[in-house]
């Protein structure tokens, strides 16, 4: 048995996780995800059903295709799909585990307890280690290379649970600071190949989860708009570089030019210096870093 849930629409530059790398994530790991706002199609559907799932749950505060649901019905049953603008509503039932990741919140001890083998969470980092809501990007800015994956039954506290697997990433010397989405695939494909890996043993009683050793616990705070202020003249050029990489997208770096920001949406790092390729000025449109200099005698 499984469960879907349909992902909170968020500001794209905004979110902490692209909804189509949660795509790819659920279709590494045959686990039944509903992405940015619901089942869209019946190839959807079929995959929750083909892993095993008895019931599916379509949360939703939009009005789905009718069409669609009508054809799921007839190919699955009228008593499997459920389709709900209120999770109050047809959430309970019975489940075996669900699956959860970059949510961002804390859990009601009365949801946890819902499915019989808990819920489970791939969270990017080898915890205790990173706990908190910035594991990524905080894993580039504290240059941690050795960071890794982990999957944990969720409790009521932070990034606390029991861990049932981790593994590491490998990443070489030269690939490394990567940018965040590029970090953030790896951990999150690693994380869908130890749900596949560990499942169906954790789900038998085979795999006994493990209390996490809170004498190694470490902490990353919420990235905030400001974390991304540089000075190109006091701050080194690797400092920057990797401050560029973690913070790539949202909320991105940027210098204070004539009491302007300048965002920088381009760089590069060779022979320990920084390569900046293309800048977007506050209020103006994106434009090479050369073209920018041309009516600015300094940086």
């Amino acid at each position: 048995k499984g469960s879907t849930r349909s992902l909170p629409r968020r500001d794209k530059e905004k979110r902490s996780l692209p909804y189509d790398l949660i795509q790819k994530i659920a279709d590494e790991a045959y686990m039944p995800f509903a992405v940015g706002g619901g089942i869209t199609n019946i190839d959807q559907i079929k995959k929750l059903f083909n892993i095993g799932t008895e019931k599916v749950v379509i949360n939703t505060t939009s009005v789905l295709n009718p069409i669609l649901i009508e054809k799921a019905a007839s190919i699955f049953g009228s008593q499997s799909i459920v389709v709900s603008i209120d999770v109050k509503k047809n959430f309970w039932g019975e489940y075996d585990v669900f699956i959860l990741t970059a949510y961002g919140k804390m859990l009601p001890k009365k949801i946890l307890n819902l499915p019989k083998h808990g819920i489970l969470n791939i969270h990017p980092s080898l915890l205790p280690r990173l706990r908190g809501p910035s594991p990524v990007r905080s894993a580039i800015l504290n240059n941690e290379r050795g960071t890794g994956t982990t999957v944990i039954v969720l409790d009521e506290k932070m990034d606390h649970g029991p861990i049932i697997t981790q593994d590491c990433v490998e990443i070489n010397d030269k690939d490394w600071p990567p940018l965040l989405p590029v970090l953030e695939e790896k951990l999150f494909r690693l994380g869908g190949k130890l749900l596949v890996k560990v499942m169906k043993d954790y789900i038998k009683g085979k795999v006994t989860p493990k209390p996490q050793d809170e004498s190694k616990a470490t902490y990353c705070e919420k990235i905030k708009k400001e974390d991304g202020l540089v000075d190109l003249l006091k701050d080194s050029p690797k400092k920057i570089y990797i401050k560029y990489c973690a913070l790539y997208g949202w909320p991105g770096i940027y210098f204070i030019k004539n009491g302007k920001r300048i965002k920088i949406t381009e760089a590069a790092f060779l022979s320990g210096e920084l390569i900046i390729k293309k800048v977007l000025p506050e209020g103006k449109k994106e434009i090479k870093y050369e073209e920018f200099l041309k009516t600015n005698t300094s940086k």
